[in-house]
């Protein structure tokens, strides 16, 4: 997480790839994102973003122990 926040964790691409999608586009990580509406004062939705991060490491630390366990 801090690494992303030292670089801004906004990457954003100009141009298009095979024809589609001209024009500018930003992508956000989900730290990011829960940074930039905390910012906005839009806790719910970062509280909501936060539960999702934290699911989602459940979920992989959940998996990769169950898989090592197999072996």
């Amino acid at each position: 997480m801090g690494a992303i926040l030292i670089v801004g964790g906004n990457i954003a691409y100009t141009g298009s790839v095979g024809g589609i999608g001209e024009g500018a586009s930003y992508t956000r990580t989900l730290t990011t994102a829960i940074t930039s509406e905390t910012s906005k004062g839009d806790i719910s939705t970062s509280i909501a973003l936060g539960i999702i991060l934290i699911s989602l490491n459940l979920s992989i630390n959940m998996l990769a122990n169950f898989f090592q366990r197999r072996s």
